[in-house]
């Protein structure tokens, strides 16, 4: 969902209209996935873990693209076809290459970290103090902060889980639900569905 409405920025659908379109990308998305699913992972093709890594990678990439960055470097290419086939080559190529770095469970957990570190900085804190900065300085200042959270989430986060006594074998599930079911959701929540109810601004 994240790839059809900030990558391919809502085309095809856009201009069919909110609940149409909307409903359109749901279904489509649902379909893509299951089939994807039925023919990678219940086929034995690609392992569920492994399968489950590169979504977060790609959602990470999409997060700091799009949502940290505002679609930079894309947004400066003027001609449409041109700049979403060039955003689609490179955020599934750089969520692919993001796979090659650690073992699937640690790359799901890293992931995790990168989108929870987005939300918090461009959702819930509304990119300051980078946003007080021009254009350039802002997004460096903004993609800074995003990595010196994402790094600091992703080495606390399994050292709070053994701490808790999480087996060895489960603490990067243990950081990633924290990451995505708790934390991500819990800014989601409060900015984007509740408005920052009860403190608004």
């Amino acid at each position: 969902m994240l790839q059809l409405t900030l990558v391919c920025e809502r085309w095809p659908l856009a201009g069919s209209g909110r609940i149409r379109s909307g409903l359109a990308a749901l279904a489509g998305c649902w379909a893509a996935g299951a089939v994807a699913y039925l023919l990678l992972v219940r086929s034995g093709a690609v392992p569920g873990e492994a399968y489950g890594a590169w979504f977060t990678a790609l959602g990470a990439w999409q997060m700091v693209c799009y949502v940290a960055l505002r679609g930079w470097p894309f947004a400066r290419i003027r001609r449409r076809a041109v700049r979403l086939v060039t955003a689609n080559v490179a955020v599934v190529a750089c969520g692919s290459v993001s796979c090659l770095i650690a073992e699937p469970g640690r790359v799901t957990a890293i992931a995790a970290a990168v989108v929870a570190s987005v939300l918090l900085v461009s959702m819930q804190f509304e990119a300051w103090p980078a946003v007080r900065l021009g254009p350039l300085p802002g997004r460096s200042v903004a993609l800074v902060i995003v990595a010196v959270l994402a790094v600091s989430l992703s080495w606390l986060l399994p050292l709070l889980a053994r701490v808790a006594g999480v087996p060895e074998s489960e603490v990067d599930g243990w950081v990633t639900h924290a990451l995505l079911n708790a934390l991500s959701l819990a800014v989601i929540l409060h900015v984007a569905v509740w408005r920052r109810w009860p403190r608004r601004a």
